[in-house]
């Protein structure tokens, strides 16, 4: 343990074990006042960063510490106690810039940053958790950034920080540590949700829970979960998303919610311009008294959210929230301007329009891509048809369509039309002559968006997989027909598609080698 006292700083040091914490203060420590911890990197601690003062007040809490620019990893650690940074009793506290990777199969929830009793005029931001992972499957989950301070008035601002790889095994409730990326009223992982915790404000955050988890239990899980004695907070420019899957057959009822409130909306000062987004059956957008499955019923529920939406966001991977420029044309400046927060996680700048979540982006003008081709072409001269999408911010006009089948060129296309910024269009691109029997692959590359270069050429080629023509007419089933077994002509059928009147002619008396049940899609 390394204990540091005031206007003392910790730089560029490598803790590879010394008792696993660095401490800026023992519990109920002296007023150690400006202390910077930065640039270090924590290796397998059971807590990386503990900083707590003897009292909330200036006199003596922590003033003006800084933890910016650490790393901290675990590897494959056991720790029954798992904590990136604790802060507690301090004042005027920066928490940022830190990158947090924590993972333990120990029978505990690891928290990323908790931020504790008698903290105030603080922030948490530009920090990046890739993992906070329970392994073990005792029913706990990873904890992100968790906030009680015990005071109705903290003057906590959490902003442009992105939250990702929380998970665990997860349990039923949230008092017995199911994961959440933020969690408000809590001490760290205690079991006690309802610590008196208000003016906090949670601005440009991106949390993506996702992944899987198995518990025998209808789980919960949240993006942001709100204590009952939460109080005055602002939730403004925040992207909320939550795909989490309980893959254990008892915990099919699991829910995984975008954000979850066990308070009142009068809680609420401010809640508006927020993406929230929840996917597969398990996924519900938010509680307030009761699941809210829409939009319209978390505006309702929550009040605020005029401007809030529910858009898929494309970020770079799961863990990497950066968002993908073309691929988010429709979620393009749709936050509010905050004085607090003037650039993102990265340092640039926001526009005068931001946008939600941590990173600001830009879509390019002009960005055209192709995707998938129509399934089920007959036998003979047909129309081919790809989707044309629009991946810039100005309406596509025209653009250059090159095509191939079975490497053959086609004659390219010079389409020209009109797609909005955001959508997609079926277009036909030529004719070609399909043989039945015959395996094909389709090639399509987009050029020349309205005229001009393609701001990313990365996504302009549609490879198709290979694919034969549909079904039509009489085909024999048996020795020496077409297809030797009702399951193989029914496989076809399924996979190609039907594109007119179809039969299957059955020539043998007995059919051996069949898979039951033979079922048709539709």
């Amino acid at each position: 343990t390394i204990t540091v006292g005031d206007d003392n700083a910790v730089k560029s040091f490598t803790n590879q074990g010394l008792s696993g914490r660095l401490r800026a203060a023992l519990e109920a420590g002296a007023d150690n006042d400006n202390i910077v911890i930065q640039n270090n990197t924590f290796n397998t601690p059971s807590t990386g960063v503990y900083a707590n003062g003897s009292s909330s007040a200036s006199s003596g809490g922590i003033d003006n510490l800084s933890v910016t620019g650490n790393t901290f990893a675990t590897g494959s650690s056991s720790s029954s106690t798992l904590y990136g940074v604790r802060v507690g009793n301090a004042v005027g506290a920066s928490v940022a810039s830190n990158s947090f990777n924590l993972t333990t199969s120990g029978g505990t929830a690891p928290v990323a940053i908790s931020i504790e009793t008698g903290v105030s005029g603080s922030s948490v931001n530009s920090n990046q958790i890739t993992a906070v992972t329970a392994t073990n499957t005792g029913g706990y989950g990873g904890l992100g950034i968790t906030v009680g301070t015990g005071s109705a008035s903290s003057n906590i601002t959490k902003f442009n920080n992105f939250i990702a790889g929380v998970n665990g095994s997860n349990f039923t409730g949230f008092g017995n540590s199911s994961s959440a990326g933020i969690m408000i009223g809590t001490v760290g992982n205690s079991s006690t949700l309802s610590t008196p915790t208000g003016g906090i404000n949670i601005f440009h955050n991106s949390i993506n829970m996702s992944g899987s988890y198995s518990y025998a239990g209808a789980c919960l899980t949240a993006g942001i979960y709100v204590g009952a004695n939460a109080s005055a907070l602002d939730i403004r420019n925040n992207i909320l998303t939550n795909s989490l899957n309980n893959t254990n057959g008892s915990g099919t009822a699991s829910k995984n919610y975008a954000l979850y409130s066990a308070v009142a909306n009068t809680a609420f000062s401010s809640i508006n311009y927020n993406d929230y987004f929840v996917s597969g059956t398990q996924g519900v957008l938010a509680f307030l008294g009761s699941d809210q499955t829409t939009m319209a019923a978390l505006t309702t529920a929550f009040g605020g959210n005029a401007n809030s939406v529910n858009i898929a966001p494309v970020f770079t991977s799961a863990t990497d929230l950066h968002l993908v420029p073309g691929s988010n044309v429709s979620l393009n400046d749709l936050g509010t301007p905050l004085a607090a927060v003037t650039t993102d996680i990265d340092g640039t700048t926001r526009s005068a329009t931001p946008d939600m979540g941590a990173d600001e982006f830009t879509p390019p003008q002009d960005d055209a891509s192709v995707t998938a081709t129509v399934a089920g072409y007959c036998p003979g001269l047909q129309n081919v048809q790809v989707t044309l999408n629009n991946l810039g911010i100005v309406p596509l006009t025209s653009a250059t369509i090159d095509w191939s089948i079975n490497g053959v060129a086609q004659t390219p296309l010079n389409w020209t039309g009109s797609i909005a910024a955001g959508s997609s269009q079926l277009i036909t691109i030529g004719t070609f002559t399909f043989v039945s029997g015959v395996a094909n692959t389709l090639v399509a590359t987009s050029s020349s968006p309205n005229g001009n270069t393609d701001a990313n050429s990365a996504n302009d080629t549609y490879t198709s997989p290979s694919f034969q023509s549909a079904l039509s007419g009489t085909y024999t089933v048996g020795v020496g027909g077409d297809f030797t077994t009702l399951t193989a002509a029914v496989a076809a059928a399924n996979t190609n598609g039907i594109c007119g009147p179809t039969v299957f002619s059955l020539i043998d008396a007995t059919y051996g080698g069949e898979t039951f049940p033979i079922t048709i899609n539709e």
